[in-house]
Formats: C-alpha cells, structure tokens, sequence
C-alpha cells in the first residue's frame, strides 16, 4: 500500500511539474542553446540606421547548455563564456580568438530569440569604441552610442 501512495505522490509531482518544464522550453535561456547562422548586421550611429550587411550564413554561433558559445566565421574563430545578468541581458567573455585585441573582452547584449531566429543587440558607446580605434585627429567628430544588431538564423538539427 504504501508503495502505492507513493507512486500516486510521484505522478501528483510529475503533473505539477510539467508545466514549469514545458514552460522553460520557451525561456530566452533554453531558446538560447543550440546553433545559429549569421545572417545579417544591423548598425544605427548616432539614430541614423546604416544599410544592412547581408552574410551567406557561413558563419556560425553555437550556445551550449554548459554556457559556452563558439563562433566560427570565415576568417576568424573565437570562443568564451556566457552567463544571463538579472537585467535579461547575455554577458559574453571572449577567451579565445584568432584576433588579440578580442581576447578577454566582455560585451553585454540584450537578446530577443524564439525558435527560428536570434537578434543579439549590442550598444557600444563612445567610450567603448574608442578603445579600438586611433587618436581623434583634431576637429573630426566621432559617433556617439553605435547599436549593432546581429540577427541569425537557427540551424536545424540533425537526426
């Protein structure tokens, strides 16, 4: 009998539990996790949206469950970290690339994701990159925030 009760309480559980389960499936954080095609980059300097950079979907970004992400592009790899900030944006830790200066960055990216597509926001402000390019040269006024959109498409998965 008491075997009994206790398989009961197991499928009582089981029954409450399923919708959180079901429920995380559609979470940014489990959405994230998988493979995805870069597509398209998206700049607005200053408010004014530039034209849009279309890509052949070589390059490829993969999210893991462990919080990993590898990128892989034509001319470049890198590699890092991630983790989720109580704000709902991705922090990104590169600690590895085929480009030094990248090695150790950090970037924060707001990230909008559902089953087909990705859209990693970043906002670069003015200070952030000036890190990256030479000296101002006198009278030569810079851009302030940049937002970069990089929108990528999900791989299917393979069976």
């Amino acid at each position: 009998m008491k075997s009994k009760r206790n398989f009961l309480i197991c499928l009582a559980l089981l029954a409450v539990a399923q919708p959180a389960i079901s429920q995380d499936q559609t979470s940014p954080q489990s959405l994230l996790v998988g493979r995805w095609r870069h597509m398209t980059l998206v700049r607005i300097v200053d408010g004014t949206t530039l034209a849009p950079q279309h890509f052949d979907g070589s390059g490829l970004l993969e999210f893991t469950n462990s919080n990993t992400w590898q990128l892989t592009m034509p001319n470049n790899k890198s590699a890092g970290t991630y983790k989720w900030l109580e704000s709902g944006e991705l922090e990104a830790t590169t600690l590895e690339s085929g480009l030094a200066i990248q090695v150790g960055a950090v970037s924060r990216k707001q990230v909008r994701v559902d089953n087909d597509r990705l859209n990693l926001i970043t906002v670069q402000t003015a200070a952030e990159a000036a890190k990256f390019q030479p000296p101002a040269k006198p009278g030569v006024r810079r851009s302030s925030d940049v937002v970069i959109t990089s929108i990528f498409s999900r791989v299917s998965s393979e069976k």
